[in-house]
C-alpha cells in the first residue's frame, strides 16, 4: 500500500511539473528565461577569461534584474529598462538612463571614474568624486554580465535590443 501511495504520489508530482512547464514554457531548464535567472541567482561569482577583453569600450544593456532579499524563483525576476552602462579603458564609466517615457531614447546620463580590483568594480560618486560605490562582478563572460548594485542583480547583455 505504501508502495502503490508512493508512486502514485510520484506519477502526480510529475504531471504537475510537465503541466506547469507546457503552461509556461519560460519554465522550461533550457529556455532563455531560465539561463538568465540561474545566472542572476548564482551561489558563487563565474568570471571567464575572454570576458574581460570585453568588459571596457562596449555598451552593456542591463536586460533583467533579481532583488538579493527576495527569494530565488523565477517569478521574482524583472524585466529591466535598458539602460547603457559602458565602462572605458580609460577608467571612466558612463551610464545611459533610459526615459521611462519613451524607452528608445535616452534620458539622464552619470558619468565617473571607476577602478577594477578583481572581480568587482568600485565607483567613484559622481557626486563628491571621493564615496565609494562598490559592485561586485557575479558572471562575467564575453557577452553576458551580472553585477549587483545596491541589492539588486542585473543582467547585462553587449547584444541591444534597441
Amino acid at each position: 500500500m505504501a508502495r502503490q501511495t508512493l508512486i502514485l504520489f510520484f506519477l502526480l508530482w510529475s504531471f504537475n511539473t510537465w503541466a506547469q512547464v507546457e503552461q509556461d514554457p519560460s519554465l522550461d531548464p533550457d529556455s532563455v528565461y531560465m539561463k538568465v535567472f540561474r545566472t542572476l541567482t548564482l551561489k558563487e561569482p563565474v568570471i571567464e577569461e575572454e570576458g574581460w577583453s570585453n568588459f571596457s569600450n562596449h555598451d552593456w544593456e542591463a536586460l533583467a534584474y533579481w532583488e538579493v532579499q527576495k527569494d530565488p524563483r523565477p517569478d521574482q525576476m524583472q524585466e529591466a529598462v535598458g539602460d547603457l552602462y559602458l565602462f572605458q579603458s580609460d577608467s571612466t564609466f558612463i551610464i545611459r538612463l533610459r526615459d521611462p517615457q519613451n524607452p528608445q531614447q535616452i534620458g539622464n546620463s552619470i558619468t565617473g571614474r571607476y577602478r577594477l580590483p578583481g572581480r568587482k568594480v568600485i565607483a567613484l560618486r559622481p557626486t563628491n568624486g571621493r564615496e565609494e560605490i562598490i559592485w561586485p562582478i557575479i558572471h562575467l563572460s564575453k557577452d553576458y554580465m551580472v553585477l549587483e548594485v545596491d541589492g539588486l542583480r542585473i543582467f547585462f547583455t553587449q547584444f541591444l535590443s534597441y
